[in-house]
């Protein structure tokens, strides 16, 4: 079956702020009086993700502030792992411990739809933005080992601050102009699917 390129097009965040920043006016999102607006609340799942989320934040936040010292910020890798923690940091905001609270509400689409399909952009965008970094920081320490001038020429002093553009950019475009993921309790999970009527259950998006 051939891609649909124009239903691409009328599920990206632009759409959202031609809606009058509501999701439901936005072409397949409409809900209605749609009989899936409530999903299934299951407080063992939601606690359960607040507290792992909870715990991993300041794990984080306390591994983020060693590395931001001045002996650790002069070698690239830490300054890609910092960009990397803060990425994953705000993925997990919304990630556990909002998917926590959607799970204690028992939060589908329909219930918060605005709310849900500006976070779904913001994880998916957050997601990508950390595997692009990720892979960044692969190169930067295979060049370490294998190619010291090169690694040099690309993330020598604050030339690696620039590399991180790319991923910043790569994040940017997928949370503005890709379908979002959103959360539904009953799936315990985000999907790029919102399980509204008219909403075309073929359309996969591509990266």
């Amino acid at each position: 079956m051939a891609f649909n390129w124009h239903l691409i097009c009328i599920l990206q965040m632009e759409w959202f702020f031609e809606s009058a920043a509501n999701a439901e006016n936005v072409k397949y999102y409409e809900c209605g009086a749609d009989s899936l607006r409530h999903g299934m609340v299951s407080y063992t799942a939601g606690i359960a993700f607040i507290v792992y989320g909870s715990v991993v934040e300041i794990m984080y936040a306390i591994v983020i502030m060693v590395m931001m010292k001045r002996e650790y910020r002069v070698l690239s890798c830490y300054k890609i792992m910092m960009v990397l923690g803060i990425y994953d940091m705000a993925s997990i905001g919304v990630d556990a411990l909002l998917s926590g609270y959607f799970m204690l509400v028992g939060a589908s689409y329909c219930t918060y739809p605005s709310l849900i399909y500006v976070t779904g952009a913001l994880a998916l965008g957050l997601w990508c933005g950390s595997c692009m970094t990720c892979l960044i920081l692969v190169v930067n320490r295979l060049l370490d080992v294998c190619n010291q001038r090169l690694m040099e020429m690309l993330f020598g002093n604050n030339r690696t601050y620039a590399v991180l553009m790319i991923p910043h950019l790569y994040s940017l475009y997928i949370c503005f102009f890709t379908p979002p993921v959103l959360f539904n309790s009953e799936y315990f999970t985000w999907l790029f699917d919102p399980l509204t009527k008219l909403h075309p259950t073929a359309v996969v998006p591509k990266f």
